[in-house]
């Protein structure tokens, strides 16, 4: 898949990133981020990292429809540790 292949591993070299959650129904996919905090969502727009992703995803035809960023504060909640197949170091 796209976002285990491609997108994990770029996120996981952004400084300040701290989580994601990828999410599918049958025709849209979803991508959950957290960050430590807005510099660091700013400053991902620069990197050379996520462009080179960005256009990889845009160039697959895998892209359909309206796509859309929402930025929200976090003001609460709970994320428990994810149990996966491989740790996260095995990404970086």
């Amino acid at each position: 898949m796209f976002e285990t292949n491609e997108t994990l591993p770029m996120l996981l070299r952004q400084p300040g990133f701290v989580a994601v959650l990828f999410g599918r129904t049958q025709k849209d996919c979803t991508a959950i981020t957290l960050w430590n905090d807005m510099r660091d969502i700013e400053a991902l727009a620069k990197s050379e990292t996520f462009i080179a992703t960005a256009k990889k995803l845009e160039s697959s035809g895998m892209l359909r429809g309206d796509q859309n960023v929402e930025i929200v504060q976090i003001v609460g909640g709970y994320l428990p540790a994810a149990n996966t197949e491989r740790p996260l170091d095995a990404y970086r």
